[in-house]
């Protein structure tokens, strides 16, 4: 495991990590955007299940804050409700690379329907 900008990353390979715990977000949203903090070389290809709807909202104030998501390039899976209790979160931005959106990943279903659209 490996950590940047206090997220937990898993490391997939020597390059590749995945996103699975998220514990503090205040100064990774600027302007209601989700900011991805700078992996020191490594590839993100995939967000964890979970990852940003599993804390309550003592522990996790900022996901009340997540209104825009651009998901970095290179990620190539979003996993089972990873941002599903991001509730006022209104625009997805997502990569060329993504290849797979694992079950109900946002908790619209119109944002789903958009975002599902982009990989058909």
């Amino acid at each position: 495991f490996v950590a940047f900008g206090g997220w937990l990353y898993k490391k997939l390979s020597p390059t590749k990590l995945r996103l699975v715990a998220v514990p503090c977000l205040t100064e990774q949203i600027v302007d209601g955007k989700l900011v991805f903090p700078e992996t020191d070389g490594y590839t993100l290809t995939e967000i964890g299940d979970y990852v940003f709807s599993s804390f309550t909202t003592n522990e996790f104030r900022g996901v009340s804050g997540i209104k825009d998501v651009e998901i970095p390039q290179g990620v190539e899976s979003v996993g089972i409700m990873a941002f599903s209790n991001c509730n006022e979160l209104r625009c997805v931005e997502l990569p060329e690379s993504l290849r797979e959106l694992k079950r109900v990943p946002f908790n619209i279903a119109e944002l789903w329907k958009k975002s599902y659209s982009k990989m058909t």
